[in-house]
C-alpha cells in the first residue's frame, strides 16, 4: 500500500501502511480532564461513548500534554477506525474533536493523541 496524504487548512491526514494519522491545526473549546497513558512519553489515550459527546457531536479532550498534538487516531475494539469531521486545538492541553456525522456513535471508542 502506498502512502497517502490529504492536507487542508485545518487537518492533515496521512496513511502510512496500516497507520492513519490525523493532525489538527486550529483553535476550539475547553474540555473535561483526561488521564495520560503511563510510560509512553508525550501521548494520551481515553475511551468514550456517544454519551461523552456534546449535543452537537463534539468530544472535548483535555490531554494535559502541554503541547499541540501532532497526531490523532480513533478506533473501537473491533479495529474499526474513523476520521473526525474536523478537529480544533483550544490550548496546549485541550482539543475538540467533531464527530457529528457519526451520530449516534455506537459502542465504546478510544481516542489517542501524540
Amino acid at each position: 500500500m502506498s502512502d497517502l496524504q490529504l492536507i487542508n487548512e485545518e487537518l492533515r491526514l496521512e496513511v502510512k501502511g496500516d497507520e492513519l494519522i490525523l493532525t489538527l491545526a486550529a483553535q476550539g473549546i475547553q474540555g473535561p480532564p483526561g488521564t495520560a497513558v503511563p510510560g509512553t512519553g508525550a501521548s494520551y489515550s481515553q475511551t468514550f461513548t456517544q454519551a461523552n459527546l456534546s449535543i452537537a457531536g463534539v468530544l472535548v479532550v483535555t490531554h494535559n500534554l502541554n503541547s499541540y498534538p501532532s497526531g490523532i487516531a480513533i478506533y473501537n475494539s473491533s479495529g474499526e477506525s474513523i476520521v473526525p469531521d474536523r478537529g480544533e486545538i483550544t490550548s496546549l492541553n485541550t482539543c475538540a474533536i467533531y464527530l457529528e456525522s457519526f451520530a449516534p456513535l455506537a459502542g465504546t471508542w478510544r481516542i489517542c493523541l501524540t
